[in-house]
């Protein structure tokens, strides 16, 4: 139960204000092609999308700064996207860390990965990601002329937040772009949903008394 906490209060927090919204020159950053340095240069490294989405960089990333990114979608489906600039991504090992938070009323279902090149026939790779809450990783692959998309699913797990370890391999030629995405569901009405601290502290106050009155009863 502890281990699950954050899944529970950091969208509670984000939505109260308790963490901070990201200012408009931040939310920016996640809906037009930026660099990854200009993202870890704003304050926090984070965004947040119209849509209610929170994307949080990590600077364990070991990415050229050059590289561009994006991370746009709706409420039910976000796509990140990073592209090597002003050149393909040469061969070598890359890691991409970070973190996202669902929208308000909704939680993470599914995450997956792609690659997509067309620079030469000797094109070749591997983008996976890891999941801190499953622990389980989503490996796309590539070897030219064809990728195959990876996908992961929470399953019974509800989770509105979670934190990315990815790692990127190039092993062959040069690739041209490496994508995730990532699928929410509604909360089913009348499940609990992520509340406040002091609010879920009440809650379970509440919930004991009337324990005790039904065993007093």
């Amino acid at each position: 139960m502890v281990r699950n906490l954050h899944k529970i209060f950091l969208p509670a927090l984000a939505a109260a204000g308790v963490m901070g919204a990201a200012t408009p020159s931040q939310a920016a950053l996640c809906n037009t092609y930026t660099t990854i340095g200009d993202l870890a240069a704003a304050s926090g490294a984070s965004c947040t999308l119209s849509s209610g989405w929170t994307f949080t960089y990590k600077p364990t990333t070991t990415l050229p700064l050059t590289t561009l990114f994006t991370f746009s979608g709706s409420a039910s489906i976000a796509t990140l996207s990073l592209q090597g600039d002003p050149n393909p991504f040469s061969p070598g090992t890359y890691n991409y860390n970070f973190s996202l938070t669902a929208p308000p009323t909704r939680y993470m279902t599914k995450y997956s990965s792609s690659i997509t090149s067309s620079v030469s026939p000797a094109d070749a790779g591997t983008w996976g990601i890891t999941s801190a809450a499953t622990g389980q990783q989503a490996l796309g692959t590539y070897v030219s002329p064809n990728g195959v998309t990876a996908n992961k699913f929470y399953g019974t797990t509800t989770t509105y937040s979670d934190i990315f370890t990815g790692v990127m391999t190039v092993s062959g030629g040069q690739i041209t772009q490496f994508t995730s995405s990532f699928n929410t569901a509604l909360i089913p009405v009348g499940t609990p949903g992520p509340l406040p601290i002091l609010g879920a502290s009440a809650a379970f106050a509440y919930s004991r008394r009337i324990r005790r009155r039904a065993m007093a009863a």
